[in-house]
C-alpha cells in the first residue's frame, strides 16, 4: 500500500499523531513531561499526515499567517514577531508559516520519504498561500532540511542572530532559527543592503 502525504482532519489519524509525536519527543528529545497530545496551535493550524492507509506513520504541523491576520506562530509571542524580525527581506503582503512538531514512528522512518514530506510540505503551504516557512530546531535537522529544500530548488537561510522566546519545558534544546522561500525564487535581503550603503 502506498504511503500518503496529506492535510487532514480525520480525528483517528490525528489521534495516531498525537500519541506519536508525545512518544518520539519524550523518549528522543528527553522530554519526559510533554504532553503530546492537542494544544493552543493545533487547531488554527493544519496537519500533514504520513499514513498508510488508515494507519498514520507521522505527521507535521502547518501553522500559517496571511496579510492582514492578527494570529500568531507558534514561535511567535507579543514580543517576538517573525514579520518583524525579518522585515529586511519579508513583507507586509507576504504570507509566511512555521513547521513544528514533526514526528514519525522510529519503526517507519525508513520507508517515509522525507523529501516527499518535504515537497508536499511546500507544495501544501504554497496552495494555501504562504511564501516563506520557518523551522526552529537543531544543528543536525538544519543541515537536513537544507539539504532537502536545496534538492527541491528552494533557499534555506539559518538566521543565527535572530533571539527568539523559547517553549517552555524546551529551554534545554538547541533553537536555530531558519527561513526558506518557497516559491523557488531568491530571498532578496535588499533592505539591509539599502542600509548598509546608506
Amino acid at each position: 500500500m502506498a504511503i500518503v502525504y496529506e492535510l487532514s482532519n480525520d480525528p483517528l489519524l490525528l489521534s495516531q499523531y498525537y500519541e506519536i509525536r508525545e512518544a518520539c519527543f519524550r523518549a528522543e528529545l528527553g522530554l519526559s513531561l510533554f504532553d503530546g497530545g492537542e494544544d493552543e496551535h493545533d487547531v488554527p493550524g493544519q496537519i500533514l499526515i504520513i499514513r498508510e492507509g488508515n494507519v498514520c506513520l507521522g505527521g507535521v504541523r502547518v501553522s500559517g499567517c496571511s496579510p492582514g491576520d492578527a494570529g500568531r506562530l507558534p514561535v511567535e509571542s507579543s514580543d517576538f514577531q517573525l514579520r518583524d524580525v525579518c522585515s529586511d527581506f519579508m513583507f507586509e503582503s507576504d504570507g509566511y508559516c512555521q513547521w513544528s512538531r514533526l514526528a514519525i514512528r522510529p519503526e517507519c522512518r525508513n520507508r517515509v520519504d522525507v523529501l516527499r514530506l518535504c515537497e508536499r510540505l511546500i507544495e501544501t503551504a504554497l496552495e494555501l498561500g504562504y511564501v516563506y516557512s520557518f523551522y526552529i530546531t537543531g544543528e543536525a535537522r538544519t543541515r537536513l532540511f537544507q539539504k532537502l529544500h536545496k534538492k527541491l530548488g528552494c533557499q534555506y537561510e539559518v538566521l543565527r542572530d535572530a533571539s527568539m522566546p523559547v517553549e517552555e519545558g524546551f529551554e534545554s534544546l538547541p533553537h536555530l532559527l531558519s527561513v526558506a522561500r518557497l516559491d523557488k525564487k531568491a530571498i532578496q535581503f535588499m533592505r539591509v543592503q539599502e542600509r548598509k550603503v546608506a
